[in-house]
């Protein structure tokens, strides 16, 4: 058996590589174009609340009524009038907000650790309109609250107040009378254009 060798293939001439076209060039990120909560709002020294909302980049709408926690009567606030949407349990980057919780324990300490959160410089560039608190109860809320309920209120610039109304536990979403609630209605409208 012989051996064959393989002729070795002359080296190819590599042609010159064309010149890449450069990357198209992203807009400079400057200080003055990133959209910054107001300072003014802020309160120096308030740290994070130990639970946090998350903060979403949502569309634009009239009002973002942001609610505090599970069941805090944000989808019943957000259908009083059609420019108002539902965040969904988180703070909107821009627009303007209300937060909104129960008047029990649990619902009152979310509200407070939402308005900390915003205080804070955590809950991105909304601006703040008030708190509205949906009462949980008929009657007077319990002395056992009235400390935590003057406490959360006082961190929110105002706050409206919603009395209990057993129908809507009763009714389908949305509420098909909603004038039970016009007075609300109208300060928080009120509210948006101050």
């Amino acid at each position: 058996m012989s051996q064959q060798t393989i002729p070795a293939l002359p080296p190819r001439p590599s042609p010159a590589m064309p010149a890449m076209p450069p990357l198209p060039s992203r807009p400079e990120r400057r200080a003055d174009n990133v959209p910054r909560p107001n300072p003014r709002e802020w309160r120096q020294g308030i740290p994070a609340p130990a639970r946090m909302l998350t903060v979403r980049s949502l569309p634009t709408a009239g009002l973002w009524v942001v609610g505090a926690h599970g069941g805090s009567g944000e989808s019943v606030i957000a259908a009083l009038n059609s420019y108002w949407m539902a965040a969904e349990h988180c703070f909107p980057t821009m627009g303007d907000i209300l937060i909104c919780c129960r008047t029990s324990a649990y619902g009152l300490e979310c509200g407070r650790m939402a308005l900390q959160q915003y205080l804070a410089g955590l809950a991105g560039c909304g601006r703040l309109i008030g708190l509205a608190i949906v009462a949980d109860m008929p009657g007077k809320i319990p002395k056992e609250l009235k400390q935590l309920g003057e406490l959360t209120r006082s961190l929110a610039p105002t706050t409206v107040e919603f009395p209990f109304d057993k129908t809507l536990r009763l009714e389908p979403y949305p509420p098909t009378n909603q004038d039970r609630f016009g007075r609300q209605r109208s300060l928080i409208e009120s509210l948006i254009g101050s």
